[in-house]
């Protein structure tokens, strides 16, 4: 990966202990890189993660505030603070400006009201006419039939790019991060090693995303966000929030993901410790955070 890809993809995951940006989770994951990091010119005062953020971008500036002083580095995704302080003239200034910004969007506000409530006297009190929402209707259903025709067209070309790659025919659906995270494998294992949708009748009655035969190590992949994210635990403060928020929703897709959260998922790590099987599950649609987390599972 390049500077600019490693930089894109820090910022991006979930890592609210900042962990991936430690210093020895660079020093294990990357190891060139950061060798070349703690050998450039950047100030020792600086924290390991603002010389990551500086190194990454090719950017050895002293980022400084309007005023001259030396701004504050706040984290990784946010990088500088815009101002020194709050006290700052040019803060002061950029609060006035935003004042009368807010006046004006009020002023625009108020001008939109007047043109909505012109529309209903045109049309006898209601805003939509019923052609206006027949209209619209057909529009979105239109639009939402486009959207499912381009969903089941992806689908069709991801699993037939996976049955090309396997030589097997692939039944169920195969993401994008799925197709990669195969390609990966087949690049550390051999490629008669690695079975996808993999089920052991009497171990593991389920097609599991990946079998890795000289390990016996059976491999979900559970990027979708039906998985939670996380194994459910009904013990779980947060996870019982987040089930009685799906709950409320009550359509098709949350049901099903409720399922697949507290139930599929759930029997499926029952039977692989009941089996004590070679088990685990990654929880990600990056390619490149499915890869550290396999690779953090320690199992070569």
């Amino acid at each position: 990966m390049t500077k600019e890809e490693i930089f894109k993809y820090l910022k991006s995951i979930q890592d609210k202990s900042g962990g991936f940006k430690k210093q020895e989770s660079i020093k294990k994951h990357y190891p060139e890189l950061y060798n070349e990091l703690i050998n450039s010119n950047l100030p020792d005062y600086w924290s390991f993660t603002q010389k990551l953020w500086h190194f990454l971008q090719d950017d050895y500036e002293v980022h400084r505030c309007k005023c001259g002083k030396e701004l504050n580095f706040v984290d990784f995704k946010k990088g500088y603070r815009k101002y020194c302080s709050k006290t700052c003239p040019y803060v002061i200034e950029h609060n006035k400006n935003t004042i009368l910004l807010a006046q004006k969007t009020s002023t625009q506000i108020e001008s939109r009201q007047r043109a909505i409530q012109t529309i209903k006297n045109k049309n006898g009190g209601v805003f939509w006419t019923q052609d206006d929402i027949k209209r619209l209707r057909n529009t979105y259903q239109q639009n939402k039939l486009r959207i499912c025709e381009n969903r089941r067209n992806t689908i069709k070309k991801h699993i037939t790019e996976m049955s090309d790659l396997t030589n097997t025919s692939i039944k169920g659906s195969s993401s994008k991060c799925e197709i990669q995270f195969y390609k990966y494998l087949i690049s550390k294992y051999d490629y008669d090693d690695i079975f996808p949708q993999y089920m052991d009748i009497d171990r593991y009655p389920f097609a599991c995303d990946f079998y890795i035969k000289s390990l016996d190590l059976f491999i979900e992949i559970n990027g979708m966000w039906t998985h939670g994210g996380h194994p459910f635990d009904e013990n779980n403060d947060e996870d019982m929030k987040k089930l009685t928020i799906w709950r409320t929703k009550n359509t098709k897709f949350y049901n099903q993901a409720i399922y697949v959260w507290t139930d599929l998922d759930v029997r499926k790590r029952n039977i692989a410790k009941k089996n004590k099987l070679n088990y685990i599950e990654l929880f990600s649609h990056n390619i490149s955070e499915l890869i550290i987390q396999f690779e953090n599972k320690n199992i070569f």
